[in-house]
């Protein structure tokens, strides 16, 4: 989900720099920056991915099944790109969050 959102472009996240200390396998202390995709906290995201499930099932993207009487489900990302992207960029991403900017 997350890689969508940024491939595309939404207006509840954005990069931001964080630097720290790195220690490499030899030992050798350094200073490193990394850059994240964050929330943006202004916009007061409140998370609803489930709603994506059932689009996820009929593009047979996910697979619901049981192991020993527990209920499972497994996703295959790969396929739920397309399902995502068209949320994200057609619907302002209204199954995955609400949010105001």
């Amino acid at each position: 989900v997350h890689y969508v959102e940024e491939m595309i472009g939404v207006p509840y996240r954005y990069l931001k720099d964080f630097t720290a200390g790195y220690i490499d396998e030899d030992g050798k202390l350094s200073e490193r920056t990394y850059c994240m995709h964050v929330r943006d906290l202004r916009a007061d995201i409140f998370v609803t991915i489930y709603p994506y499930e059932e689009d996820f099932v009929r593009a047979g993207a996910s697979r619901r099944y049981e192991v020993n009487g527990i209920p499972m489900k497994t996703i295959s990302m790969g396929k739920t790109y397309d399902i995502i992207a068209d949320d994200v960029r057609y619907h302002k991403s209204s199954k995955l969050c609400e949010y105001s900017l």
